[in-house]
């Protein structure tokens, strides 16, 4: 699973606005459900019809990404054999870092540049930390220039300070 690892949880569980981050909830080992809960209004109809798409059973909720992550944290406090595979999961920048190998791979090479959303910076470090590894094991010789974006309703990194109603379409 990219991004965080179900191991032997029976379920797995998100919150997400992102496109990685659905592909990431839908994923599943065999025999493993896949649940998200997604701020109703709050994601792109596109990324709403993937998870549909995987089979994925989608929580919709009244609120924000941060009250989604919220309530992923209550269900997933309670063990059952629920894993959490978002960003909070300790698994999700190694899992991540994948999706660099697999440029190289596509490309021959990394990048010269390679831009993404950036949320909280798990997204960015998980990329420069597959392109080091590449540069270390020799499947590459460089890493590209990175360069990370933040919606205008969720910009802590811009504005210098946490956001506390944070509000995005994406």
């Amino acid at each position: 699973c990219q991004g965080g690892r179900v191991g032997r949880a029976r379920r797995g569980l998100c919150q997400h606005r992102q496109h990685f981050g659905i592909r990431r909830c839908v994923r599943r080992r065999r025999g493993a459900r896949s649940d998200c809960a997604l701020a109703r209004g709050k994601i792109a109809a596109g990324k709403l019809l993937q998870a549909f798409a995987a089979g994925a059973k989608v929580i919709s909720i009244d609120g924000n990404f941060d009250d989604a992550l919220e309530i992923v944290r209550e269900l997933g406090a309670g063990g059952g054999g629920v894993e959490i595979v978002n960003s909070i999961n300790p698994h999700r920048i190694a899992g991540q870092a994948t999706a660099a190998h697999e440029i190289i791979a596509d490309l021959g090479d990394a990048p010269d540049v390679l831009a993404l959303p950036v949320g909280n910076a798990g997204n960015i470090s998980a990329y420069w930390r597959g392109f080091t590894d590449a540069v270390r094991i020799g499947s590459t010789k460089r890493r590209p220039r990175m360069a990370g974006f933040q919606a205008a309703g969720a910009a802590p990194f811009v504005s210098g300070a946490p956001i506390a109603n944070p509000e995005t379409v994406a």
